[in-house]
């Protein structure tokens, strides 16, 4: 933003901040932005995520009680709850970050499910992500089959054109009828059916139109979302070589927890990728097997 300030007096050289005196001229683009455009966008759409679950609409709210980018996203395959973060052995030789299933946490009988290295996970996804870059034009071509899905899907706008429509001739047909009741062309009895008759069918055809618009909306979000995903990779030409909380919110939407060292991740996309990584065995074994999921109903 340029001419936030203006120099009221030459001679003293005295500025004063620019309310409504000059105009001001924001610049965009100016200078080399620290993070993509695309990625910035998506973590937007996780941050909003996150305060819509912490509002209430989500009961589940210790999922967000801290900010690592592992919150909430990692899932236990056994029981199907969260995983917590927790800090072992702190200030030891042998002191480290795990995730440990909720239900676990509460008592061993609830949950089997042993304990995951944070390291562990950290260098699965790097590897993940490196494989991505790598081989661009294997994930592109799942990739894009995804897309294609959705952009293939018939359109909404129609049947949202056509419901609004009906509406239109559904109020017209209200409104014929209350005035055909104030010249007391009709009784009181065929004017309480048909006005109960109109209102019951126009609060339906609303509710329709409304579910068709959310449907739109969230099928128009997912290609934002999907387009988004596609730059990051498509633009990622340097390995990365320590975990990226950013990154990882845009790209990744869950991780299923098979064993501490067998994880399914599920890309924001709908792809799938089976990694199998420990840090505590002298080889790594990374294995990714990409297939789609359907996102939408």
């Amino acid at each position: 933003m340029l001419q936030k300030t203006v120099t009221v007096d030459y001679l003293t050289k005295k500025r004063v901040d620019n309310k409504n005196l000059e105009p001001m001229y924001r610049i965009e683009d100016n200078h080399e932005a620290i993070i993509s455009k695309e990625m910035f966008d998506l973590v937007q759409l996780e941050r909003q995520r996150r305060f819509e679950i912490t509002r209430g609409k989500n009961p589940d709210r210790r999922k967000y009680a801290n900010k690592y980018g592992f919150s909430g996203k990692l899932y236990c395959e056994k029981c199907g709850n969260t995983l917590k973060r927790k800090h072992w052995n702190s200030g030891l030789k042998s002191e480290k970050i795990v995730w440990q299933c909720n239900s676990y946490v509460k008592g061993v009988e609830n949950c089997p499910t042993k304990a995951v290295n944070d390291t562990d996970l950290k260098e699965a996804f790097i590897r993940l992500y490196n494989d991505m870059v790598k081989d661009k034009g294997f994930f592109f071509k799942m990739f894009l089959e995804n897309v294609n899905k959705v952009m293939t899907k018939e359109s909404k706008v129609v049947d949202i054109k056509k419901l609004t429509e009906r509406i239109g001739l559904l109020e017209q047909d209200l409104s014929e009828l209350v005035q055909l009741r104030l010249r007391k062309q009709i009784d009181d009895k065929f004017y309480n059916k048909e006005y109960a008759k109109i209102t019951e069918e126009l609060e339906s055809v609303s509710q329709e139109k409304t579910t068709i618009e959310m449907e739109h909306l969230d099928d128009v979000k997912y290609r934002d979302k999907l387009d988004a995903i596609g730059k990051i990779i498509n633009n990622g030409d340097e390995p990365l070589t320590e975990f990226d909380d950013d990154l990882f919110v845009a790209l990744i939407d869950k991780v299923i927890i098979k064993s501490p060292s067998h994880f399914l991740f599920i890309l924001e996309s709908g792809q799938e990728a089976d990694v199998e990584y420990s840090s505590q065995q002298h080889s790594t074994h990374v294995e990714t097997v990409v297939s789609l999921v359907k996102k939408h109903s």
